[in-house]
């Protein structure tokens, strides 16, 4: 399978859709007939529901314990108190005392209570017991997990109701699914009569008494006029950005939802309904037909141009509580419990349930009618995973300064980091011109940053913000600190208590009380983190600015890449890398010829000069191979050779496993492989290991073409491919040079005769490098060919391999170039350091 017949096969209507439905449950719209169906069966479950819970609390199967999965207050209805401000002890105290959970369940985080995302105070280290370790290292788990979580919530709630039914008798209770009231169509305004029946079960006086008494939703009086709202939901659904999208959709409409239906409820002061406090919104029976709604408005954005998956980063570097109960009728609490992922222990779980929804909705659409934009091709959406976006500046801590402290605040310490690089000189007036829609046919850039860097032990916190370098410094001037926290990312230390540390650092003890933490953050501006307004200073340079209460914060590296929708960039016809060419030539961006049509401006001026065009399918295949380095088992059944191949297996089959796309390890792994600026040849560097440290690697060895390649590495002195033979230097533009840099004398031979077949990837054992291994140079025997990554060595004076992505190369296996897809032959390492005792 090559790159465009992989496009091909997900091209098709049926296929452009990030999610795979059951079509056997079905959501429906309230105000439809089946959705009338579906809202009767409601308020038949939510009834049962009820009467569990006044029978028994602590009902796994009632109302009170499933709604307060969401969020749980004292469920007093004369004494209310929320429970939005209780802490974790007083949290298990309240489970313990009704039955709910143990105490010890409660403080270590292994319950289904006040899991819904808007609780991260209670699951940090906020208000902790001595001993009673942190769950989570944010201060708001939403940008990341809200609307997946909700999902889940959602799903799983079902189920519970649906054994509510079948225990009822009623006939229709495998295929009931909870209908949304889409109340952004203009004739959905009015709340359904059966939540303003008094008689029903759906019904509470803790709601708006405007919506009660049946006024539209768009002429409330003691709320904001909703009638924008469905204009406003749609800057969400316009992004190219998973956690941009949710952040954006939980604003509007989600938050002026809540508000606007809990207002005047008069449950915990005369404002505040049940919806209005997320301890109590979900006892509220018309939160499930709203987050029905959320969930749809999400659906319809997977079936459009603009989706993204959500990719294991995201939930990583955001850990949640992904615990939900199933239907238990002897009342267990330990064997209903149901872990999708345990405070981030199983990112790939959440993502193949939030991909594999147990439902499908009637339309997709956030008006009246239903969508009809062409849906996101899945094998674009999922290289754009933030592994694959190309590098425009990288950081390193050689050219990073220590924190200073913040002048007239206290134990508060910044670090201004300039985001540049060579070719770039990275200004406000740059960013606002790649950022903006208008100068980019619709479709702008956003930067992502990759930051590594060291929080102390006992937990400090960072904040990161992308402006500029006067912006940053009024900011500092002002002591707007607290600015700062809601503008930018904030991480959180996670405490490590002494004897784990002990344990992580067995050959040192003396500074386990204060060792730094390495952590990583990947920033995606496109989601915000950014203040960069309009009326800035154009030639401002733009940074990245730190702010930490600890001195010992620091910074090790930042690498910045650039991202643009590819679904709207790209057609089966057109694979040109735009992203990739601006990435490698970043002055371009301002150039109104090259960003008006990047391909045009390459074909005119860069291809002449042997420059290699960036094509979508060197994403594509670092995607590939990164997923069978991953998953080495799959080898074992024979699976294609092809990384395209590998791609399509993920989309079909490995993604529902929950098998890992091997994004993450990339972002995460030391990359070997470089590229030298001058002569573009590619070497493989162990030079720089310590004397007692020693690799081991991993081989995949993929192939997408006919010939069947042999490869290899050889020994080179220099990135320009000096090879020494005799104590006699030869640089790659000698004319014995390829039959001296593969001699005996000068082969690497444990990296030698690397090929595949046509059908079937091949995996080799971990071989072991150290620093005597020095540098390694790629060749390929192809037919009666050699090829070097080095162009000079090459007959036809053209580098025959590209770097893919980190420790993944590929080979070009024709003279001349051929279709210079570098995917004839490719090769991936997965290192795994070890160190040896020294002797």
């Amino acid at each position: 399978m090559n790159f465009s017949e992989l496009l091909s096969k997900y091209s098709n209507s049926e296929s452009r859709n990030l999610e795979n439905w059951n079509p056997n449950r079905v959501r429906h719209n309230v105000y439809y007939p089946e959705g009338e169906k579906a809202l009767a069966l409601f308020d038949k479950a939510v009834g049962l529901m009820k009467e569990r819970s006044l029978k028994n609390p602590a009902d796994l199967l009632g109302w009170n314990y499933q709604a307060g999965i969401h969020g749980i207050w004292n469920l007093d209805y004369e004494n209310p108190e929320s429970g939005q401000r209780w802490n974790r002890a007083k949290l298990a105290d309240f489970a313990a005392q009704k039955g709910f959970d143990t105490k010890e369940n409660i403080l270590n985080g292994n319950t289904v209570l006040s899991n819904c995302t808007h609780f991260a105070d209670i699951w940090n280290d906020k208000d902790l017991d001595p001993g009673i370790r942190a769950k989570v290292n944010i201060r708001d788990a939403s940008p990341a997990n809200f609307i997946a979580w909700h999902r889940l919530y959602l799903q799983y709630f079902e189920e519970i109701a649906r054994e509510n039914l079948r225990l009822s008798g009623e006939a229709s209770a495998e295929t009931w699914a909870l209908p949304y009231w889409a109340y952004l169509n203009e004739e959905d305004v009015v709340m359904p009569g059966i939540f303003r029946d008094t008689g029903s079960n759906l019904y509470t006086p803790y709601r708006n008494p405007q919506l009660n008494a049946g006024i539209a939703l768009t002429q409330l009086t003691n709320t904001p006029d909703a009638t924008n709202w469905p204009n406003e939901t749609l800057p969400g659904l316009n992004k190219n950005n998973y956690m941009a999208m949710g952040a954006l959709i939980e604003i509007t409409p989600h938050n002026l939802f809540h508000g606007a239906s809990g207002e005047g409820g008069g449950l915990f002061s005369k404002e505040n309904g049940l919806m209005k406090d997320f301890s109590s919104a979900a006892f509220d029976p018309i939160f499930w037909v709203h987050h029905s709604f959320i969930d749809k408005l999400w659906s319809a954005y997977n079936a459009s141009e603009n989706a993204v998956y959500a990719f294991k980063d995201d939930f990583d570097q955001n850990p949640w509580n992904y615990m939900f109960l199933k239907p238990s009728r002897d009342g267990n609490i330990e064997k209903a419990k149901d872990t999708i992922s345990s405070w981030g222990d199983n990112s790939n779980n959440v993502i193949s349930k939030i991909y594999n929804p147990d439902y499908s909705y009637d339309y997709l659409g956030t008006t009246t009618n239903p969508t009809s934009i062409p849906g996101p091709n899945k094998v674009l959406s999922i290289i754009q995973a933030p592994a694959y976006r190309p590098t425009i500046s990288r950081i390193k801590s050689s050219e990073i300064s220590t924190t200073k402290p913040v002048v007239g605040i206290t134990d508060l310490y910044s670090l201004v980091i300039p985001l540049t690089n060579n070719s770039l000189n990275l200004t406000a007036k740059t960013y606002l011109a790649l950022t903006n829609s208008e100068n980019h046919k619709g479709n702008p850039f956003d930067l992502v940053s990759d930051v590594e860097f060291f929080l102390p032990n006992p937990p400090a916190t960072a904040t990161f913000l992308l402006t500029t370098a006067l912006l940053a410094k009024n900011l500092l001037n002002k002591g707007m600190d607290g600015e700062l926290g809601s503008l930018g990312l904030s991480i959180q230390g996670m405490s490590m208590g002494v004897d784990e540390c002990h344990q992580k650092n067995p050959t040192s003890h003396s500074h386990c009380d204060h060792m730094p933490m390495p952590m990583t953050a990947i920033i995606d501006f496109g989601f915000g983190y950014s203040y960069v307004p309009t009326n800035s200073k154009l030639d401002d340079q733009i940074v990245l600015l730190m702010v930490s209460n600890s001195a010992d914060t620091r910074v090790s590296s930042v690498t910045t890449s650039l991202n643009q929708n590819l679904n709207k960039n790209s057609s089966n016809d057109s694979t040109f890398d735009a992203t990739a060419y601006f990435a490698r030539f970043p002055e371009l961006l301002t150039n109104p010829e090259a960003t008006a049509n990047p391909e045009a401006y390459f074909e005119k001026h860069d291809k002449g000069k042997g420059i290699v065009a960036p094509e979508l399918n060197f994403r594509a295949a670092a995607t590939g191979m990164a997923y069978l380095m991953e998953n080495k088992k799959l080898l074992e059944g024979e699976i294609s050779s092809s990384p395209y191949a590998a791609i399509s297996n993920y989309l079909d089959y490995g993604q529902m496993q929950s098998l890992s796309l091997g994004d993450s390890s990339l972002i995460n792994a030391k990359n070997y492989l470089r590229s030298n600026d001058n002569s573009d040849g590619i070497i493989l560097d162990f030079s720089a290991l310590k004397i007692e440290e020693k690799i081991a690697a991993d081989i995949i060895i993929g192939r997408d073409a006919s010939f069947k390649p042999t490869l290899g590495f050889y020994h080179v002195k220099d990135d320009l491919g000096t090879i020494t033979i005799d104590g006699i230097d030869y640089k790659s533009s000698h004319s014995d040079y390829a039959s001296l840099a593969i001699s005996s004398k000068n082969l690497f031979d444990e990296l030698t005769g690397l090929n595949a077949n046509l059908g079937v990837a091949e995996y080799r054992q971990a071989i072991n490098f150290d620093h005597k291994s020095g540098k390694l140079a790629p060749f390929a025997l192809v037919n009666e060919n050699i090829f070097f990554s080095f162009a000079d060595a090459n007959i036809d004076n053209i580098n025959h391999f590209y770097i893919h992505g980190a420790n993944i190369i590929g080979l070009e296996d024709m003279l001349h170039g051929g279709d210079t897809d570098f995917d004839d032959t490719l090769l991936g390492f997965k290192f795994e350091p070890r160190v040896v005792p020294a002797v």
